[in-house]
């Protein structure tokens, strides 16, 4: 889709959207493993770029965040390890290492992703099953 942003500062998309915000990317990789920045030189500067840790979250965060330029980049580390899907996990010593890697290599945001479950049974204090 074609974008273009409006003297108002709201991007406007040939579909009609009149969005006060720019239109991002995420993905597995933030692009080409010869170069990762590789979309960084072709789409505009006000777009977002965001990735997700690859293996679930044992892979660290992508190093290409440091190729970026004048680019906003979001890293989306998993904030738990279920790798049968069973019964979630929460790796906080993992989500420290992403939250500093993801500073050092430049990222503006940490957007931790994982399975979501209900949270614990309200004034009970037990998890929910």
């Amino acid at each position: 889709m074609e974008s273009r942003r409006s003297r108002s500062g709201r991007w406007a998309r040939a579909d009609g959207v009149n969005a006060p915000f720019p239109p991002a990317t995420a993905g597995w990789v933030l692009g080409p493993a010869r170069d990762r920045a590789r979309f960084d030189k072709l789409l505009p500067k006000e777009m977002p770029f965001a990735a997700v840790n690859r293996e679930l979250g044992t892979v660290p965060v992508d190093d290409g965040f440091a190729q970026l330029r004048s680019r906003a980049g979001w890293a989306i580390p998993w904030m738990e390890d279920d790798l049968r899907m069973s019964s979630p996990e929460l790796w906080v010593g993992r989500i420290l290492r992403d939250a500093y890697d993801a500073e050092r290599l430049g990222c503006q945001g940490l957007i931790g992703m994982g399975k979501p479950r209900p949270s614990c049974a309200a004034g009970h204090g037990q998890c929910c099953h």
